[in-house]
């Protein structure tokens, strides 16, 4: 089902047809198979650890809370190495303020935290999002077929394309990050490029280079301003705070995957000038479709 909230038609967002759509990862097109500190728990019990579930639960929440705010982009500009290390430290605080003892968390800390690490840069740890794998896959083989640009970009470092690739995302899109390398729209990663969503430059960044590899040949797309490319491009994702919000805001149209029926408050709807809703990742096609149409009936 596609819901239009706010649309107001005539305007150069709303007219202009959809021709790159870009996608978060979380949520979107993968999903943890469990939660994550349920994950972090089975690991700790393979290594010999004795594990309460519930102060697994609060640990993780905690430590990930705390990592983000003393090294937010996996210590990109902080004295971390990368995001090895910012996940190792994640998984050390969880175990240690979950309460398990320090001497056999360190004793076991170095297999536990390649295990875990190997664990969420593959499919063991992910799922493909929706109700089944055919929701992500024929979505974007449908988008391709129409001759619609898609790539990913979203908050996180490069594990998750390991990941991707592991569930065979890369046979419809580009799991590249380095523009040029394949004629595929390249993905952006916020590690790499020093933003995160809702920053407007994530989005903007994330635009640029996706068009930076589409129909390089085509005179058409060659000659709109960013601000046009941004306007051409949908950017779909299911938190609508960073998503949502952070993609109109940047100029770009926006399409809210809510598939658990969640809500928003009015007032952060109408602070937008439009954006869409669905309940499955298959509906955006037709909003391509639909964008391309209204375009023409527009002019």
């Amino acid at each position: 089902m596609i819901v239009r909230h706010g649309a107001q038609l005539g305007t150069a967002s709303s007219a202009r047809p959809i021709q790159v759509v870009l996608f978060d990862a979380f949520d979107t097109l993968v999903s943890p198979r469990i939660a994550p500190h349920l994950q972090y728990a089975e690991e700790a019990v393979k290594a010999g650890l004795q594990v309460d579930e519930q102060r697994m639960a609060s640990a993780f929440k905690q430590a990930f809370k705390t990592l983000s705010a003393e090294h937010p982009l996996y210590g990109k500009h902080t004295s971390l190495s990368g995001p090895r290390a910012w996940w190792s430290l994640l998984i050390k605080q969880t175990m240690l303020t979950s309460g398990l003892d320090p001497s056999s968390v360190n004793r076991v800390l170095p297999r536990l935290t390649t295990n875990i690490l190997d664990r969420f840069s593959s499919r063991e740890a992910y799922r493909l999002s929706g109700t089944s794998d055919a929701e992500v896959l024929e979505t974007l083989k449908s988008l391709r077929a129409i001759s619609v640009q898609s790539s990913l970009a979203t908050n996180s470092d490069s594990a998750i394309l390991l990941a991707c690739r592991d569930l065979g995302l890369s046979a419809y899109i580009n799991l590249n990050t380095d523009v040029g390398e394949d004629e595929r729209a390249a993905a952006t990663l916020s590690y790499d490029i020093g933003y995160e969503k809702p920053d407007a430059r994530f989005f903007k960044e994330a635009v640029r280079r996706a068009w930076s590899t589409h129909r390089r040949d085509s005179s058409s797309s060659s000659s709109l301003t960013e601000e046009e490319k941004a306007a051409a491009t949908l950017y779909v994702g299911d938190d609508f705070a960073q998503d949502i919000v952070g993609a109109t805001q940047a100029g770009l149209q926006a399409a809210w995957i809510n598939r658990g029926n969640k809500t928003v408050d009015t007032a952060s709807q109408r602070s937008l000038p439009s954006f869409y809703q669905v309940d499955s990742l298959l509906d955006i096609v037709d909003v391509v479709r639909g964008s391309r149409h209204t375009s023409q009936q527009i002019e």
